[in-house]
């Protein structure tokens, strides 16, 4: 039961922390005066690529 809860927790913890990051790209991009399309073209390719290059060099 306790590796249950356990799991469940890292599981919170590791999503709260992947928002948190965007949520901080998001406002970074809005306080340069980005609007909402281009943020969220500039996180998803600024994401991708870096998934590409992880899974091109492991």
């Amino acid at each position: 039961m306790s590796d249950i809860i356990r799991i469940i927790a890292e599981l919170l913890s590791s999503t709260c922390a992947f928002f948190i990051f965007f949520y901080a790209m998001f406002l970074q991009y809005k306080f340069k005066g980005y609007s909402n399309k281009e943020i969220v073209k500039k996180i998803f390719l600024r994401t991708f690529f870096s998934l590409y290059l992880l899974y091109y060099f492991l």
